[in-house]
This record gives C-alpha cells, structure tokens and sequence, in this order.
C-alpha cells in the first residue's frame, strides 16, 4: 500500500478556516462560537502559521460565524 496525498485536506487556508466557523456556529451556537474561534485561532497557530497569519485566520472563522444562519431542528 502506498501512501498518497490527502485528497480532502487542501492545507490551511481561507475556506478552511471559513468552513471551521461555519461548522462551529451551527454545533455550538453565536456566542460560544465567537469564543471557541478566538480559541481555534491563537491555539492552534503554530499548525498553520506557514500559512495564514492568526487575524487572516480569525477573520475567516468570523466570517464564517455570522454567514451561517442555519439551525438545528430540534
């Protein structure tokens, strides 16, 4: 078996952390998502710093947060 590329993890960029910030406000909800992308953010900085900076980073989870305006069905 050999090893190959990953085919789903394109590295860490924009839509990556876009897509975080989405995923984040619809498990968690506005307000602990807010504080659990600041947390993402400044945590795990030393995983993708060769290629984002931390407010490139941020911004992209923000907005993500406040596009997402879909809810759970309960």
């Amino acid at each position: 078996m050999t090893e190959n590329e990953s085919t789903w993890f394109t590295g860490f960029d924009a839509d990556f952390f876009y897509k975080q910030g989405m995923s984040t406000r619809y498990i968690l909800g506005f307000g602990l998502s807010c504080t659990y992308g600041l947390y993402y953010a400044i945590s795990k900085h030393n995983q993708y710093k060769k290629d984002i900076s931390i407010f490139g980073a941020l911004k992209n989870i923000l907005s993500g947060i406040f596009d997402n305006k879909l809810t759970k069905k309960i």
